[in-house]
């Protein structure tokens, strides 16, 4: 489940969104909107730090430390020799998790990677992976640049373009996946903008990683650096924007919001409705709502409208405002 952030958090709530919600839906002709093909499905693939000694990473740090976030796409390698991952991906009430079902993760455009030649191949490239990969990953994941620096070598910027795990992630993913703010600045310094386009075997850039963190003070430094960075989709062809909204990242989703709305398609703008609805972003759905009122009776892949949606959240999701969501759609009427 998506853990949606406190700070700013339900400005709107239910009952006003549900409010405005009927409103527009009093003067639009449902029949004018047609069912959605399919909404955006997610796989969402969050590599989370496992026991390992080569890492030396103490407790706290294995359970805080977000290592990276690698949205749709192909499985990570569950052999990783340092990172394991899972997949999953929210649904209608985020009470639950699935895989999606009939998804081709294989992204279907040319991906700008990074160069593999560090990484374990066929020539069991092991040694080099063990001496120079695996110390940086713990420096990046550990925001050290003492560490970090010496292993970037006398061309830091070919190792910043390189690959130091086995889904392709390069230091600055991994550092953004940590939200390890100081050491990302001192690192994007080093690179040059098209660096930062680099993506991982998903089709992620660091931009995402930061998008899905919700680390606002590292996308607006690479934004900074490479503004392109906002419009370059990731995983299964989704915004940073999206992804923010999805981990119910409330202030990157505005900020993400602000800067790409010239940008989006009908398509996007109904897919961050509903998403902004499961993840109990209500101002951030109201703003859509403002933006195109025809959302209000704009239906997903199920067919439901977001009043259906609203429907079926358990009433413990609305316990903020002390009364099920069943009694505010009544109250709203």
């Amino acid at each position: 489940m998506a853990e949606t952030e406190k700070q700013g958090m339900d400005i709107v709530g239910p009952k006003g969104f549900i409010k405005e919600i009927k409103a527009k839906e009093s003067v639009l002709e449902s029949d004018k909107v047609g069912k959605i093909d399919s909404m955006v499905t997610m796989d969402v693939v969050s590599s989370m730090i496992k026991e390992d000694d080569r890492l030396e990473l103490s407790p706290g740090q294995k359970d805080t430390i977000v290592v990276s976030l690698a949205v749709a796409g192909p499985q990570i390698d569950s052999h990783d020799p340092v990172l394991t991952a899972e997949s999953s991906s929210i649904d209608a009430d985020h009470s639950t998790t699935q895989s999606p079902q009939n998804q081709n993760h294989v992204p279907t455009y040319q991906l700008h990677l990074p160069d593999r030649s560090l990484l374990p191949n066929e020539s069991n490239n092991r040694d080099q992976y063990r001496l120079k990969c695996v110390p940086l990953q713990k420096a990046a994941l550990t925001g050290n640049l003492l560490e970090a620096i010496p292993l970037l070598g006398d061309v830091p910027r070919w190792m910043l373009r390189t690959a130091i795990r086995e889904g392709d992630q390069t230091v600055l993913h991994v550092a953004t996946g940590a939200r390890q703010v100081g050491f990302v600045e001192e690192i994007v310094k080093l690179m040059e903008p098209d660096d930062l386009k680099l993506q991982d075997r998903n089709g992620n850039t660091s931009f995402c990683f930061a998008a899905a963190a919700g680390s606002l003070e590292i996308a607006k430094l690479m934004l900074d650096k490479t503004p392109d960075l906002l419009t370059l989709r990731g995983g299964d062809n989704m915004l940073p924007l999206y992804m923010a909204a999805l981990f119910g990242r409330t202030e990157m989703t505005k900020f993400l919001y602000d800067e790409t709305k010239s940008h989006l398609t009908d398509r996007d703008l109904s897919d961050l409705f509903f998403t902004s609805i499961n993840t109990d972003l209500y101002d951030i759905a109201l703003k859509l709502l403002e933006h195109q009122p025809e959302l209000a009776v704009t239906r997903d892949e199920h067919n439901d409208t977001a009043l259906h949606v609203l429907a079926r959240k358990p009433s413990s999701m609305f316990a903020r405002g002390r009364i099920g969501i069943f009694k505010r759609l009544t109250y709203s009427s």
